[in-house]
């Protein structure tokens, strides 16, 4: 008796599990007849971005085959990916090569990019014994609140309130036209960083040799502070729009103003350039401020007319004489900012926005009133370094003005959607020519 149920359990056990690899089979073939050449976007090396912390605060990720499911064959592979994307919180779609050894899984697939190598699709849910799609084109899911980078305090996160206060002016549709029209369509764009000290440690990603590489997203700069905010803030736009022709060029150089920037401006920043960051703030005290103008003519003369995006920092704190550590200033000298370098900076930068429709953030408006009430996570070294300006080595500096400009760049996306549905001759037919110039005022 006992032989004949064990001999029972063994046949059970035997056809369960031929049963579980015939449906993960079925799985993968059903996945292959949906699945369409290309890529979802560019993900982050395999080596990073195994962990389950990973899968449930990130966008995208990868993982690389193993090598003898790679020699099975495309649907041992697919049924191998598919088994680690249902055990990852955001995968919704995956992309898979064979040749690159890659099994990439995204939250979201908005495009596909044309990479030969590679076949995508969406991972399949059972529902009601049959396998479906999830949707393409699903917006981007929600981050929880715990995917704060490592050591934040979570309950220092920007809220909606500090996000407004920032942006001072949002930048009209028109001038945002050009941008969200082509990301929308699927097509490359190129963002640039223009700025001294402040806009190199934004970082950058393909400058070999220029010290904003310092800051690019490295092992080591994960381990620290992370990368800088220009680094992020791409990354943000590479998630949400994926392209593998995105690129990001920082022209930003130590202890050079405007009115010097403008002289050499080609050399900075190449184009074409189809968004600008401008950095203003971290040579206040050395800046013309007519040259802020100056340099916003010169940038909307540029084929293509980019998106300008004017972000101020300031000194936030004082060194009184004698204390190796920066104090808030003064209620007394807070009213009196607008008469500092930094105030009279930022006022030149809202004239020049107002005039030629650019976009203005100031980060010090957005943060001081948190770091003064002593909120959790805004302590001076939480927002700067201990020089006041600079924020690169600050706990979570590149962090906040990364957020300050994801928010604007999702607000101003908002608006253009409703303004290019409603407004006339705002079609989604592709733009022929990078040639729609809004007049530069005299």
């Amino acid at each position: 008796m006992w032989l004949i149920c064990a001999m029972l359990t063994i046949a059970q056990t035997s056809a369960g599990a031929m049963n579980a690899t015939d449906l993960a089979g079925k799985k993968a073939r059903q996945w292959l007849r949906a699945a369409q050449p290309g890529h979802c976007g560019e993900t982050k090396g395999h080596e990073e971005w195994h962990d389950a912390r990973s899968c449930a605060c990130e966008h995208s990720g990868s993982w690389e085959l193993p090598a003898d499911v790679k020699r099975a064959g495309m649907e041992a592979s697919v049924t191998w990916c598919l088994k680690q994307c249902t055990s990852c919180t955001n995968c919704r779609h995956a992309s898979i090569s064979l040749i690159h050894s890659d099994c990439s899984w995204h939250a979201h697939c908005h495009r596909r990019v044309s990479l030969a190598d590679f076949v995508s699709g969406p991972q399949l849910l059972s529902r009601g014994g049959a396998y479906r799609a999830t949707t393409l084109g699903a917006p981007p899911l929600q981050l929880p609140t715990d995917c704060a980078p490592v050591g934040h305090n979570v309950t220092g996160m920007l809220d909606r309130a500090t996000h407004r206060r920032a942006v001072t002016r949002i930048a009209p549709p028109a001038a945002t036209d050009t941008l969200f029209r082509r990301l929308s369509q699927g097509l490359p764009v190129r963002v640039g960083v223009l700025g001294a000290s402040v806009a190199q440690n934004g970082g950058c990603l393909t400058q070999p040799g220029k010290r904003c590489m310092q800051h690019a997203h490295t092992a080591a700069n994960k381990a620290a502070n992370g990368p800088g905010f220009a680094v992020r803030f791409f990354e943000h736009l590479n998630v949400s729009f994926p392209h593998v022709g995105h690129a990001l060029h920082n022209g930003g150089a130590d202890a050079t103003a405007p009115q010097h920037m403008v002289r050499c401006l080609l050399s900075h920043l190449p184009p074409p350039v189809h968004m600008v960051v401008i950095e203003l703030g971290s040579m206040a005290q050395y800046q013309e401020h007519v040259a802020i103008e100056a340099l916003v003519r010169a940038l909307l003369s540029l084929t293509p007319q980019p998106l300008l995006v004017l972000l101020s920092v300031r000194k936030m704190c004082v060194h009184p004489r004698g204390a190796n550590e920066g104090r808030l200033p003064t209620r007394a000298k807070q009213r009196g900012f607008n008469e500092t370098h930094w105030g009279k900076s930022e006022q030149a930068a809202e004239q020049a926005c107002e005039r030629y429709g650019a976009a203005c953030l100031s980060v010090g408006r957005a943060l001081l009133p948190l770091v003064a009430a002593r909120r959790a996570g805004f302590e001076l070294a939480d927002v700067v370094q201990p020089d006041c300006l600079h924020i690169a080595k600050s706990r979570h500096g590149p962090s906040y003005v990364a957020s300050l400009l994801t928010h604007w760049f999702q607000s101003a996306h908002a608006r253009w959607r409703v303004w290019a549905s409603t407004h006339e001759g705002s079609d989604m037919r592709p733009v022929r020519r990078d040639c729609r110039r809004r007049a530069v005022p005299p």
